[in-house]
């Protein structure tokens, strides 16, 4: 990102027709912050084949409350 971008949506951020997309926003990060994810060793996930069924080849899906 150069740094034309990045003013822009530093300036987009404190623009106040963006203050509900970005309170919408802000509050998903934070409710996302509070999920404690451990991936251990045997966890693999750098592959797309890896978000598909062993068995059937049906894509998976990931449900944070399951």
């Amino acid at each position: 990102m150069d740094i034309k971008r990045l003013e822009k949506l530093r300036w987009n951020a404190s623009s106040s027709e963006f203050q509900t997309t970005m309170e919408l926003l802000r509050r998903d990060a934070e409710e996302a912050m509070q999920i404690t994810l451990v991936i251990d060793s045997q966890e693999q996930g750098e592959w797309m084949n890896y978000y598909y069924c062993d068995e059937g080849g049906t894509r998976l899906t990931f449900q944070w409350g399951a």
